[in-house]
This record gives C-alpha cells, structure tokens and sequence, in this order.
C-alpha cells in the first residue's frame, strides 16, 4: 500500500495534476466518441469538459479478513503515516467500502477517509 502511495506521488510531482485531468477529460471524451462509455440508459449526450479540482486516489481491497492485523499494522506504520500525509497534500485518498459496489460505490458514505476506514477494522 505504501508503494501505490508513493508512485502515485512520484506521479504528481512528474507531472502536474492538471497535465493528467486535461489527459482524462480527453480520454473520457474519446470514449463517448467511441460508444464505450454512456449515461444513462438513453446514452444521454453530455459533455465533461473539466474535472474537479482535487482528484481522489481510492483504495480497494478485496477479500480482506477484518480480523486479520496485517492491515493494521500496514495503516499503523510510519512509512504509511509518512506516504500518506504527502500525497493527501495532493489528492485525497478513501478506502471503498464494499457494500453497494456498482452505482453505490460513487455515493460519499462508501468512500471513506483513513479515519473512518481504520474506526472499521477490527483490531
């Protein structure tokens, strides 16, 4: 986990942020163009032509045992605590919470914060 953080961040500072939303919106729009992508069941026709200003980095960890403490003590440790703080100067990072994946994933309750995400864990 503290690798993702840490590449994520060398990809911050190697490229700016706004170099990467003008990519995605560009690669979003090509998609639309293409058929690949489609809102609602109607495809309905509208355009993204910019992208929030703070970009989230979302975890999701699949088969987790919430008894397990290896989790813990990675979410505990110094060099998580460290990655972490630096990239959060950047981006936001959640954890998504597997519940409602899908369309629910989007809403801001599965999306949750370091805090939040560690109050979950069992140890």
């Amino acid at each position: 986990m503290v690798d993702h953080l840490e590449k994520a961040l060398q990809f911050c500072k190697a490229q700016t942020l706004e170099e990467l939303k003008d990519e995605m919106v560009k690669l979003f729009s090509q998609k639309r163009k293409l058929q690949l992508v489609h809102f609602a069941k109607t495809g309905a026709p509208g355009e993204i032509v910019e992208l929030d200003a703070r970009p989230m980095f979302i975890f999701l960890l699949a088969n987790h045992n919430p008894r397990s403490t290896v989790l813990g003590r990675v979410l505990d440790s110094l060099e998580f605590k460290n990655a972490h703080a630096e990239l959060s100067k950047h981006m936001d990072i959640r954890f998504g919470v597997a519940s409602f994946l899908g369309y629910g994933l989007y809403e801001e309750h599965h999306m949750l914060t370091l805090e939040k995400f560690r109050s979950l864990l069992v140890v």
